[in-house]
């Protein structure tokens, strides 16, 4: 199994193994990381567990928002972009929270490769490549 296209399949079928209702469960990465500690060879071990940890971050991020936001966040601003960003994801979405104070007002939301940029910084930054 050392070719990249037999990794990536084995690592898919390891993903399926991960998932509980559309979601990775920590148990099930737990049952799968064993599986392969007793099942793959030294030289097979590494490339397989880059490639895993890459779609387990990946899966996760589909259903973990990042919101940055300047100042205090209401719990009912909060409630109200996890329940769009749930819609939209078509799976219920958690959050982390950061304060970035670089955003000047405003909020930014991260959902997997999704940004969602409502901040004064980001519609600065949009002007100015505007003009440029």
């Amino acid at each position: 199994m050392h070719s990249k296209k037999a990794i990536k399949q084995y690592v898919g079928q390891l993903l399926s193994l991960s998932m509980e209702n559309g979601r990775v469960n920590a148990e099930r990465v737990d049952a799968v990381l064993n599986s392969v500690r007793n099942h793959a060879t030294k030289s097979e071990i590494k490339p397989i567990l880059k490639q895993y940890l890459h779609v387990i971050r990946r899966e996760i991020a589909k259903t973990e928002a990042v919101v940055e936001h300047v100042g205090p966040l209401s719990g009912t601003s909060l409630q109200t972009v996890l329940a769009r960003l749930s819609l939209t994801a078509g799976t219920t979405v958690s959050a982390v929270t950061r304060e970035n104070p670089a955003l000047i007002a405003g909020m930014r939301v991260r959902l997997g490769d999704d940004v969602y940029d409502s901040s004064v910084a980001g519609r600065l930054a949009l002007i100015a490549s505007e003009v440029n």
